[in-house]
Formats: structure tokens, sequence, C-alpha cells
């Protein structure tokens, strides 16, 4: 190793010295720089081998880089800065300028300035950088924590698979990342659509006429481009690779065995499942404090918010600052659950609608029911998922359709007992809820305690159901519902009432359903008894007046009786009294009319039980040995 001072003057040859330490030729390199600051100056370390040859090639490999430096300054290359590090005077600093390209026989270096108020900053290094990577058309929103962990993981690992669902951001993420670390790669930062790719062959055809990567003549296997590779310290992209996962997952066991020094990074909405893989995963953007005041500081701290605002921006729409502005901008990406690439369409659509015209339009496409002005919120959708939807299995496309029904999310017990009437074994239906969870399809929450999926998938999925999967859903919740009622009086009561509670949503929205379709009659009636006991033990008097006034104005017989028992004990909690006895009055005679005698005598007791409380004790007398009487 031969520490050397190379020196190149305008329209003179390259000159070059020898020095006995690195310390003593970076000193003698800044003495010369400051006699005469035209000079472009490198201090470096070669490898000669004690031979002139070696000397002569290491010569022409310093000209080349002073070459592609092509300026005045005064510079060294990174093994001298590592070696002097330590006897720096504190007020001279080294600027990393970069990588600077070698050529066949040597290897990229890494150059930096030196830096000091007695000299001439030399201008940033105008020398391409190898790689490919593309330029993003857009700004990079938030993340922070995120880039920082992907960026350290990116240095220590070979192999990182970016795993999220379709639009969370995993290829803005990486490509963000990778631009930040290009000068951490002698042989640069390549980036590779697989999605784009019918084959594997095609991927390593375009890998192997890449200029400047590898240009391999010949077949491109995938063990002869990974053994291309072998001596470069590069990295390597992988979009999309769902795409070709069995594929890609063979190329990146041969790159982890040839290339030690290559970083291969994958975007996928799976895993490859393969030995040295290391999983990222990308969530949705925070959505900030739910208690928070709202307000322009919101932006701040709401990553989600802030990309919403930008993204409108972009497209010609200022956004107001005002609390009332941010608030519904603050809904509208909790309907688009943080999901970058949905908010980034929404976000064009403020071209043609309003911030209240969005809001309704993801209300409108989030619920069971959809209507036509949703179509702004159902076009965003279509354009995030409709291509990776289409390519999952049949079985797990329709497994997924129905995991949409649940309202707030579901555990492996309610998938059992929900979807067993589809015809699927238990085990099946395991094995296929576990492929959508690998896929990123699916997520599971731990704050909530349950499997969920995000929102605007769901409505995407919900509009593809056909009645019968409502139908379907329908039945299996009032089956699961009567279950876990029953299941209060017994050893399960704490865990059937968090699962009543858990899923409580669901039920009022099967409820809703089977009020509305005829042929759910039977299943409104379990659903509505079921519910009838959870509004009593929880006091929940507002949706228990909401279903009983619906169910009197759709139900018939048992139904209408129940409804008419409930809308009484409503009225009594409340001290409506009059109303209450007329109510329980009503849910009498539709039990009388069906020969329900315990029905009857319920009403009846009830009834008393107003007039009691009303001060009407003569009356509530008569009313209640009446009721005796049915028991």
């Amino acid at each position: 190793m031969v520490a050397c001072v190379a020196i190149q003057a305008s329209q003179a040859p390259l000159e070059m010295r020898q020095y006995d330490s690195p310390t003593h030729a970076v000193e003698e390199a800044i003495d010369l720089f400051r006699t005469d600051e035209n000079l472009c100056v490198l201090a470096s370390v070669l490898d000669t081998g004690g031979s002139e040859e070696a000397w002569q090639a290491q010569q022409r490999h310093v000209e080349g880089l002073l070459r592609e430096l092509g300026q005045p300054g005064l510079f060294i290359t990174l093994p001298v800065q590592d070696m002097v590090r330590h006897l720096l005077t504190e007020d001279v600093i080294y600027e990393d300028f970069g990588v600077v390209a070698g050529d066949a026989t040597h290897r990229s270096e890494r150059i930096y300035a030196v830096i000091h108020a007695d000299l001439p900053q030399p201008a940033r290094s105008v020398a391409k950088k190898a790689g490919n990577l593309p330029r993003p058309n857009r700004s990079f929103v938030g993340r922070e924590s995120e880039v920082a962990r992907l960026q350290s993981l990116l240095i220590d690992r070979t192999l990182v698979t970016v795993l999220g669902p379709p639009g969370v951001g995993k290829s803005a993420l990486t490509l963000h990342v990778a631009r930040s670390l290009v000068d951490e790669c002698e042989d640069g930062a390549w980036w590779f659509p697989v999605d784009d790719c019918a084959s594997l062959d095609e991927l390593l055809a375009r890998m192997a006429r890449e200029p400047g990567m590898i240009e391999m003549p010949g077949v491109a296997t995938p063990r002869r481009v990974a053994e291309a590779l072998g001596p470069k310290h590069a990295l390597l992209v992988l979009d999309g690779g769902e795409r070709l996962r069995t594929d890609v997952a063979q190329l990146c066991e041969h790159l982890l065995q040839c290339c030690p020094n290559v970083t291969t990074v994958v975007t996928s909405c799976e895993r490859l499942e393969i030995e040295g893989e290391f999983i990222f995963n990308v969530l949705p953007l925070s959505l900030g404090d739910d208690q928070s005041e709202m307000n322009e500081y919101t932006l701040l701290t709401s990553d989600a918010l802030n990309l919403l605002y930008e993204r409108a921006s972009q497209s010609g729409v200022l956004l107001p600052m005002s609390t009332s502005a941010i608030e519904k901008a603050m809904r509208i990406c909790r309907q688009a659950d943080g999901l970058p690439m949905y908010i980034e369409l929404l976000a064009s659509a403020l071209r043609h609608t309003s911030l209240e015209g969005l809001e309704r339009s993801l209300l409108e496409v989030g619920g069971i029911c959809t209507h036509a002005d949703g179509s702004v919120a159902t076009k965003a959708s279509e354009q995030v998922f409709r291509a990776g939807f289409a390519m999952l299995p049949e079985a797990e496309r329709a497994l997924l359709g129905r995991l949409s029904l649940f309202t707030t999310g579901w555990d492996i017990e309610a998938v059992g007992a929900v979807l067993g009437d589809a015809g699927t074994e238990v085990d099946q239906l395991a094995e296929l809820h576990k492929s959508l969870f690998e896929r990123s399809w699916i997520s599971y929450d731990t704050d909530l305690d349950r499997y969920r999926m995000l929102k605007p998938l769901r409505a995407f999925l919900i509009r593809r159901q056909p009645s019968s999967a409502l139908h379907q859903h329908v039945r299996g919740l009032a089956t699961l519902a009567s279950t876990w009622t029953a299941g209060l009086e017994g050893a399960r009561s704490a865990r059937c009432t968090m699962l009543l509670d858990q899923h409580y949503a669901d039920f009022v929205v099967a409820l809703e359903l089977a009020l509305e379709e005829p042929k759910l009659e039977q299943e409104a009636g379990q659903l509505f008894q079921c519910l009838a006991s959870y509004w009593v033990r929880r006091n929940i008097l507002e949706d228990a007046m909401q279903f009983a006034s619906k169910s009197l104005r759709h139900g018939q017989g048992l139904l209408f009786a129940r409804a008419a028992m409930m809308a009484g004990v409503v009225a009594l909690r409340r001290r409506q009294y009059s109303r209450a006895a007329q109510s329980f009055e009503d849910a009498r005679l539709a039990c009388s009319r069906l020969s329900y005698s315990v029905g009857e005598a319920v009403a009846l007791c009830n009834q008393a039980m107003a007039m009691s409380d009303s001060g009407h004790i003569d009356e509530a007398l008569a009313v209640y040995e009446d009721g005796l009487n049915f028991m």
C-alpha cells in the first residue's frame, strides 16, 4: 500500500507523488492547494503490489478519477479519510462528494472534498453516478421514522422484503430511501419493475442488458446474473415482486449465495418465504391524535392530512386552513384509512368536487348500499385494488369478499362460525385466511385484538358481493348472536360478553339488512331479540328506540311484539309512563294474536310497572293479576 498525491493542473500532465503515510499525503495536498487553488489535488492510498506495471495501472486509475472530478479542488479517497480521521484538526471537515465510477479493472471510489476556511470550496461534482433509479415525479411526504429504519436496515441486511397491501406506498418509500443511499453504493443503485415483466426470463434479460450494470452477453439465467453481480457493491430493487413471487424468490436465493455486497430489496404484497429474508412492514400513513384540536398544526402530526393538502395543492387546489376545512379533510383521511395512493387519487378529485362532496362520496361507498354520487371514491378504490385483487386465487377472492362484510374487524372464532355456511372446511378456511394475511390483504390490529382490513378495500369489495353472500352473512351473524347471548349465562360469560361488544356494529348492520329483506324475517327476529338483551344490559337507549321503531314499521308477528316491548322498556326508563303503557299493550295484543302466553304475561307485567310508576296503583294491580294468569 502506497500513499500518494495526484496533481492535475490545467493543460498539464498528471503528476503523482508518493508518501510514507496517508497523514503526510493529506498535509502535503493541503499545502499544494494553498499555493495554487486552480489545481485538482487528490490524496489516495494505492495497492501497487510492488511492481512497475501495477503502479502504472494505478496511475491510469487515478487519472480517470481526476478526469471525472473535472474541476479544481482538494479531494481524498475513502481509505485516506478512514485512516487519518483521528488526526484531523477541528477546523478541517470532509464533505462526501459521492461515488466516482471506475473502469473495467478498478472499482468505483468514494471521494471526499477537504473543506477549510482558508481553502476555496469546490463545486459539487456533476459526474453521473452508476445506477438507473427513476426520478420521482412527486414529492415524498412524511414517514420520517420509517425512512430512518429502512435506511439502517438496508445497510445491515442483504435481502429485505418491503411488505404491505396495495396502495400503501411501498414503492414510493423504497425509492425515496434508495435515492438517499446512492452514495453508499459504489457500483450503483438499480431499479427493475417486476410487474412490467411477463416472465423471469424477461426480467433477467432486462438486467443483463442494463447499461453500466453487468451487460452480460448470452442467455441470462438466475445463476449467471448473480455471478456477474458477485463482485459489485450495489443496491438492487425489484419492485412489485408478488407478480412473479416464486421466480423472484429463486433469483434472490442465488443473489444471497453469490453477492455478499449486493443488497436486494423486493417490494411485494407477500413474503418470498426464503431463508435470509428480512421483512419490513409498511403501514398506512399516520392519522394523528383523535382527541387533539383540529388546526394548522395538525398538519405536522398527521402524515395523511399533510399528503392530502400537498397533493391537492399540486393539482391546483388550495385547501383552506380553517378549522372546519381541516376537520373535513381529516374525516376524509380517516375514511381513506391513511392509504397513500387512495388519498392521492381523492386529492386529484378535488379539482372537480368540494371537501363536502368528497366526504359524502366516501360515506356512500363505505356502507353496504352504495349510490351513484359515490362515483369519485368508487373510481379511486378501483384504481388501487383492481389489478391486485384479480391476481388472487378464486377461493381467496371469495373469502376476502365475505370478510369485507364484517364492519369493524373479526377474530378466527367469528370467521369459522359465520362463514362455515359457505361449505368450506374449517381447516381450509383457516389456510385461506392465513394466506390473505401473509399477502397483506388483511392485517391484525393489536390494539383491538382482532383482524381488520383497510376501509377503502372494504368499500371496494362490498360492491362486488352478490345478494346471496349478504344473506348468508346475515344468517351466520344471527346464529352467532344467539349462541353468544345464550353463553352469557354459562362458564363462557366473560368471553361471550367481550365478543358481543366487539361485534356489536356487525349485528346492527345485519339487523338493518334483515329488516329490509323479507327473506330474512326470521334472522331479523333472532338479531332483534339478542340486541334487545344487549341494549337493556348496556342501557343503549338511542339504538334501542331507533331499531324498535324500524321493526314496528317493517316487522310482523313476534318481531313486532318484541319491538313494541322494547319501545315500552325505553319509554319506561325515560319515565314516559303513558307511552310505555301503550307500547306494552301493543306488545300484549301482538302476543295474543300469536297465542304466545309467556309474551302476554311479560307485556302485562311491564304494563303494570308503568302504571304503578305513574301513580295508577289500582289499575296496575289489576293488570298485574291478569299477567299472573298467563304464568
